[in-house]
């Protein structure tokens, strides 16, 4: 029985007696086996489905009002990697004229502290160039090994620290404000059940709710700029209404004592 290009099971029948199975029973058992293996992946789709829906709601409620960028980006990138169910997920944002990343699921945080990105640096940056095409906003490959655009040196730090020794599979699509790319969101190596690599890499399904997830991050991320303009120039007013405040104390004090001529 094989799903997801993995054989998940077997399907054994014995005979009372020697040689009783004839070919045509044995394309009846394999048709049988085709049937539990699409029952299977009819489940599956309907719980990631289900697991989807979920995933945006609880998103859409801590993005409503996010308070603190830092771990808002981490709680983003753990529940991607969970319900992606990939190796490793990162988010960087655009700091200083590079994508710098500031937060990471499926390795340590302070592993790799200064991993960043600069123009024309690899397939993570290449999700800040925007195209033409439907999904015109994402960098997927599941052969990455085999791309001559990926970071050699990169990939020798990942390969040598992930669980699976491997980086076979990569999507990566960019924060938004506006047109502006303002971040990237990236996932490596999509994962069985059973924790193995998938064969078949990642889906377009996983392309699609990554771009979603990273629509709705990108919303926050506004509106955490937003929310701290905001604060400093309630700051500055403040500061001006004290300052002026003050003066006209100065000035009142100084009109009440000053000597009559």
């Amino acid at each position: 029985i094989v799903f997801e290009a993995t054989t998940v099971g077997v399907l054994n029948v014995e005979p009372n007696a020697p040689d009783r199975f004839s070919e045509r029973d044995v394309d009846f058992l394999t048709i049988l086996a085709d049937k539990t293996a699409t029952a299977l992946e009819t489940l599956e789709q309907r719980e990631h489905r289900r697991a989807t829906l979920e995933l945006l709601h609880e998103l859409g409620l801590q993005l409503m009002v996010p308070e603190d960028l830092p771990k808002l980006l981490q709680l983003t990138a753990d529940l991607t990697r969970k319900h992606l169910n990939c190796e490793v997920a990162t988010i960087y944002l655009f700091e200083g004229g590079r994508f710098r990343r500031r937060a990471i699921a499926g390795l340590p945080e302070d592993w790799f502290p200064d991993e960043s990105y600069g123009t024309g640096e690899g397939l993570t940056w290449r999700a800040a160039l925007l195209g033409d095409a439907p999904l015109r906003h994402a960098v997927a490959d599941n052969a990455v090994t085999d791309n001559a655009v990926a970071r050699t040196a990169v990939l020798d730090r990942y390969r040598g620290r992930v669980p699976s020794g491997r980086i076979a599979h990569l999507i990566a699509v960019p924060l938004l404000e506006g047109t502006r790319p303002v971040g990237v969101m990236r996932v490596l190596n999509r994962l069985t059940h059973g924790g193995r690599l998938l064969p078949a890499g990642f889906s377009d399904a996983d392309t699609m709710l990554l771009t979603t997830i990273a629509s709705q991050l990108s919303l926050a991320i506004a509106n955490v700029k937003k929310r701290q303009r905001i604060q400093k120039m309630s700051a500055k007013l403040e500061n001006q209404v004290r300052v002026r405040t003050e003066e006209a104390h100065r000035l009142a004090s100084f009109v009440e004592n000053a000597p009559l001529a």
